[in-house]
């Protein structure tokens, strides 16, 4: 007897703004679960790495980490061993509960949602290990019979969560009666600076893109140099902006002008990122970055779109015929139809709020009185970590001019 024609897993990468409810069975609508934590550092630069190349970028790892690893709970075979090679080891098994959500200053949110076919006899161990193990929660909708209303449905979860920043996660006619499975991870960092930037010294300032082409940004600054934790090389400076409460920080590195911000990139591994890290020493900093805010478009990160994943080394969960997800839909042929992720932060005078090769460093000591600057008028990379494990929860560059953050 010839195999049942395949039908569709799509899976849907959520960065969000604010946290949500969540609901059950029955129609009622996925909630949030509790606050959880984020992804490995080798995740977040590989995922940073096979991303795209040009302009503002910004991505989650933590929200694509997570969605991919739930999916993983229904994996068999190569497939399965396909995803825990490119899973860190914090998010297999469930979610890591090492990073505290709530600081003074810096606040996690994440939520976990299933989005079921009605009718469709999903493995009862598949949904009781994603509920309890991820705090996911688990709705139903008809992709069969009404497909654009389970649509709407999905991308007004998606704006609630994102105030609106996010109006449509899926595009029209993504999704059909061969959809079984939709996943939405959500993400929601606040961030107040522990070294608030003064905006009375925020002017209007050049920044160099990396073209050579000049545009204006709102340059933050601050009336006298802080105290932060700094580092130096010939090609590159690194500054960590602490929240306030010092769980989380925002890591800042900056090449010297007339280097290449794409050399710095084609050196960001793990090894390269710890280095950095352990030679950071206090040091008086005179500090000035852009305003930005970036919002990126929703990007397909499978093969028929950015191919990120595929690039990261996940190939068979996207072939309709290797993909084993009988775990998930016990005897049917399910695969992943596609990874829609969108992010957004954006940085101010107050901090920052967000929507996701190795090398020994000189560390430069300043002269008593003496400061060094920062001045980042030129494209730079940021990274939003915590700083007790080490953990980026975003990760991405100012390449040109920015949109301005705040209200």
């Amino acid at each position: 007897m010839p195999p049942a024609a395949p039908r569709l897993v799509v899976w849907v990468a959520v960065l969000a703004l604010l946290h949500g409810p969540l609901g059950s069975r029955g129609g009622a609508t996925p909630a949030s679960g509790p606050d959880g934590t984020v992804g490995r550092r080798g995740f977040a630069l590989e995922l940073y790495r096979c991303g795209p190349r040009d302009g503002n970028v910004v991505v989650s790892p933590l929200a694509v980490e997570l969605a991919l690893a739930a999916v993983a709970e229904g994996a068999r075979g190569r497939t399965r061993a396909e995803l825990d090679a490119v899973l860190s080891p914090v998010q297999q098994g469930g979610r890591d509960e090492s990073v505290p959500a709530d600081e003074e200053g810096g606040l996690l949110r994440i939520a976990l949602g299933l989005w079921g076919q009605e009718g469709t006899a999903f493995a009862g161990p598949f949904l009781k290990t994603v509920q309890s193990r991820y705090r996911a929660g688990v709705g139903f909708v008809d992709y069969a019979r009404a497909p654009e209303q389970a649509r709407q449905r999905i991308n007004a979860w998606v704006r609630e969560r994102t105030d609106g920043r996010i109006h449509e996660l899926v595009p029209p006619g993504r999704l059909s009666a061969r959809t079984v499975l939709v996943v939405t991870s959500a993400v929601a960092f606040r961030g107040v600076w522990e070294h608030a930037f003064d905006p009375a010294h925020t002017v209007s300032a050049r920044f160099e893109a990396e073209d050579g082409s000049v545009g204006t940004v709102r340059m933050m600054s601050r009336p006298a140099p802080a105290q932060l934790r700094y580092a130096e090389r010939d090609d590159v400076q690194v500054v960590e902006l602490p929240f306030r409460g010092g769980g989380w920080a925002m890591i800042v590195a900056l090449p010297r002008r007339g280097r290449a911000l794409r050399a710095l990139e084609g050196r960001l591994t793990p090894a390269y990122l710890a280095s950095v890290l352990e030679s950071l020493e206090v040091t008086p900093v005179r500090v000035a970055l852009p305003r930005f805010a970036v919002s990126g478009r929703p990007e397909d990160l499978g093969p028929r779109g950015t191919g990120t994943l595929v690039e990261m080394g996940v190939r068979d969960a996207f072939d309709p015929a290797r993909a084993d997800f009988t775990g998930i839909v016990p005897g049917e042929r399910v695969f992943i139809d596609g990874v829609l992720h969108a992010a957004s932060v954006a940085v101010d005078e107050e901090g920052a709020r967000a929507s996701a090769s190795s090398g020994a460093l000189l560390t430069r000591g300043a002269m008593p009185g003496a400061a060094v600057r920062f001045r980042a008028d030129r494209p730079f990379l940021f990274l939003i970590r915590h700083r007790k494990t080490g953990e980026v929860l975003f990760i991405g560059r100012i390449a040109r001019p920015p949109e301005p953050g705040g209200d």
